[in-house]
């Protein structure tokens, strides 16, 4: 058994140093892997609201837009009413000249 090392071995204790040490070298790479993506994560949100924020902004400027598009039909619409009657005078009065 002298190739075996003892549990309380010096050398013994060195692999279980290096296999702790691994571990934790391990463990701490994934405790970083996850600090990213929960950052990533974070600026994924943060674009979405941002994203949102817009699409609402336009949303009321195109509603604004519609309701301005919307009086202005009704306006030339009136205003074709209009110069359709006067045109009917117009042609009545030619008449009775």
């Amino acid at each position: 058994m002298r190739g075996t090392p003892t549990l309380g071995s010096p050398l013994m204790k060195l692999k279980c140093a290096v296999k702790y040490w691994r571990r934790s070298l391990t463990i701490q790479e994934h405790n970083e892997r996850s600090k990213k993506q929960i950052g990533s994560n974070h600026n994924l949100l943060n674009d979405l609201d941002a994203a949102k924020l817009i699409t609402s902004q336009l949303e009321a400027v195109l509603e604004a837009t519609i309701e301005k598009v919307d009086a202005k039909t009704l306006y030339l619409n009136e205003r074709e009413k209009m110069l359709k009657v006067r045109s009917r005078v117009c042609s009545l009065l030619h008449t009775s000249i």
